[in-house]
């Protein structure tokens, strides 16, 4: 199976609680997992289970949550601890999300290593002829 930029964790549903932050982590699949060095694992949360949350993520009222986190060097087999005080779209901070029920998502955007010519080297996900359309 050849593998996009990005690869589709999981699906799961939990109550968010404004009163005491979950402690989230997120493993990957061993057949997943030696394609995943480097990126940006984003965690997505959708009110409603008609549509995928990373295809309900808009500049709409009803957009699902985002929350990203980066990560370099990730060795295979070690779960990712998610820090929910990192920024989020569009509700800024995790505390101020309203209680209920969602639907959740993680996400990982794959990055390559550049080494430009100027000896600065960068990570950045690579364009699979999709346009950059990430979801």
């Amino acid at each position: 199976m050849k593998l996009g930029s990005f690869i589709l964790l999981s699906f799961l549903i939990f109550a968010c609680s404004t009163e005491k932050q979950p402690n989230v982590q997120i493993t990957i699949s061993d057949e997943l997992a030696s394609e995943v060095k480097d990126g940006r694992l984003l965690l997505l949360m959708h009110h409603s289970d008609q549509t995928e949350p990373r295809f309900a993520v808009s500049d709409d009222v009803g957009s699902a949550q985002v929350i990203g986190m980066d990560f370099e060097d990730h060795k295979q087999g070690e779960a990712f601890t998610f820090d929910l005080n990192n920024f989020g779209y569009p509700i800024e901070n995790f505390k101020d999300i309203p209680e209920g029920e969602y639907w959740v998502q993680a996400y990982v955007v794959k990055y390559e290593t550049f080494n430009r010519a100027d000896g600065h080297t960068i990570k950045m996900p690579m364009d699979q002829w999709e346009g950059r359309q990430w979801v």
